[in-house]
């Protein structure tokens, strides 16, 4: 069974409202994007990506060539650490640069340490991609058809490290989403949902 995760930034929290995917039996070949073509014959070489500046921030991941939707790009890599050293050095007056993964309660990946180009994946409020994970692997999947030279991109979802009277906010203006999307809410926060609260 395979789940989607979110990225995490500093709090280290998944989406726990993610859809798990219903496709019964899978391989890590399979693409868990619904309705996704499949190719018959050879797996085709997975050198879909180069990293370069990006207009949203920093360093980003392109596409070399055009991407069809339901494609597994690239795999989410680095060192599998325990979460509970991840929140060490996090403090309300700044955001945390620790990007990972969350695995489960107590693991999640940090592409920082040793981490493939995955690591440099942008968010964004309207994303190309989406990340699968599959026996404790992580894995970033096309969503649409991604052009070559388009910025590969996910939505974070992350989660405030911070709780309390006026957490959200603070962490709204600590992750602000720089994305340019039509669609964009302004944070690189999770959406909130019916009735939950900060």
């Amino acid at each position: 069974m395979f789940n989607s995760p979110t990225i995490d930034l500093a709090s280290c929290r998944d989406d726990e409202g993610g859809e798990k995917l219903k496709t019964g039996r899978s391989t890590a070949r399979d693409s868990p994007v619904r309705g996704a073509r499949k190719t018959a014959g050879a797996v085709p070489s997975r050198d879909f990506v180069r990293v370069g500046r990006s207009r949203i921030d920093g360093k980003g991941v392109f596409a070399k060539r055009r991407i069809p939707w339901g494609t597994r790009v690239i795999e989410y890599t680095g060192a599998r650490v325990p979460i509970a050293t991840l929140l060490t050095g996090v403090t309300s007056s700044a955001p945390a640069h620790v990007y990972v993964f969350r695995l489960s309660a107590s693991t999640a990946i940090d592409g920082a340490r040793g981490g493939s180009d995955a690591r440099f994946i942008n968010h964004s409020c309207d994303p190309n991609c989406e990340a699968y994970i599959f026996d404790d692997r992580v894995y970033i999947y096309a969503v649409q058809d991604i052009a070559r030279g388009d910025e590969l991109t996910l939505d974070y979802k992350l989660g405030p490290v911070i709780h309390g009277p006026r957490s959200r906010a603070r962490a709204k203006a600590l992750y602000a989403c720089r994305c340019g999307a039509k669609t964009c809410r302004g944070t690189m926060l999770a959406s909130r949902r019916r009735g939950a609260h900060s």
